[in-house]
């Protein structure tokens, strides 16, 4: 920590308990007492690290803008705290199947009778291009914003900010 020091010229100050006086009685007009400077001092934090201004799409299809630190992690709040230093209890907003039995172990999702199968690796995406059109296991499915059903690709977020792309397989489910 550092120490910084103010200087604050005053006119002057009023005491408010001078001599025997009670504390619950006003003071005489005569406390007035003539200053020229005061010194207060107070110890600060350094700077906060501003990080990086990105913004994540969220699972529940809002964008959210957050800063990075250059160390990699995620700063919220006006005092850029750290995610991680705020434990389990604090997160993003919405569902996502990062730690999902269904996700981890590659399973087909299914949505409007046809079932869709992971492409490709986790990405990035902005919620501006993507609409939710549906549901799986409790964690909302995307598409492109000009796309319509039936769908040949789902995005599923893996984590605020990423996604999975799911693409349609040949052929509908029975049912």
């Amino acid at each position: 920590m550092s120490r910084i020091a103010f200087l604050v010229p005053l006119a002057a100050m009023t005491l408010t308990a001078c001599g025997g006086m009670e504390p619950d009685q006003p003071p005489p007009p005569d406390t007035i007492v003539r200053l020229d400077t005061i010194t207060i001092t107070r110890e600060v934090e350094p700077p906060l690290p501003e990080g990086r201004l990105t913004t994540l799409c969220l699972a529940n299809g809002e964008n959210a803008e957050i800063r990075i630190s250059p160390a990699g992690d995620t700063l919220i709040g006006p005092e850029r705290v750290a995610l991680a230093d705020l434990g389990p209890a604090i997160g993003f907003i919405g569902s996502y199947a990062d730690d999902e039995t269904w996700f981890v172990e590659d399973e087909a999702v299914t949505f409007e009778r046809r079932q869709y199968s992971k492409f490709g690796q986790p990405a990035s995406r902005d919620c501006r291009g993507m609409k939710i059109v549906g549901d799986t296991h409790g964690v909302n499915l995307f598409a492109e914003v000009t796309a319509s059903s039936p769908f040949e690709v789902l995005y599923v977020p893996v984590r605020p900010g990423v996604f999975q792309s799911y693409q349609s397989q040949v052929g509908r489910v029975r049912g």
